[in-house]
């Protein structure tokens, strides 16, 4: 919602001249909900908007609930071979 290009680089960047090459890149390249709404958001309001925009394009009703067996099942499954794995999410690669 919000993006603070010197604190990021800070975690990102080792100290030095190349953290402030980062911020600028950052400044060019990332942007926020906040630098483009005239209004302030919340979570809970975006949230919202998010839920409505996505029934509305896919004609779907979104309805609160706990996942089916089946969901829980692939939810393991993803965090096993892809979300827990470094070179996923280092590298965006599964494995070979």
């Amino acid at each position: 919602m919000d993006f603070d290009p010197a604190r990021t680089a800070a975690v990102l960047v080792s100290p030095g001249k190349r953290v402030e090459q980062k911020i600028r890149e950052m400044e060019r390249a990332v942007t926020s909900l906040r630098s483009h709404l005239k209004e302030r958001i919340s979570p809970l309001g975006l949230t919202r908007v998010l839920l409505e925009g996505f029934e509305e394009v896919f004609h779907v009703r979104i309805m609160p609930g706990d996942l089916s067996p089946e969901e829980r099942s692939i939810k393991e499954h993803l965090l096993r071979t892809k979300y827990t794995v470094e070179k996923w999410n280092v590298e965006g690669k599964g494995p070979d």
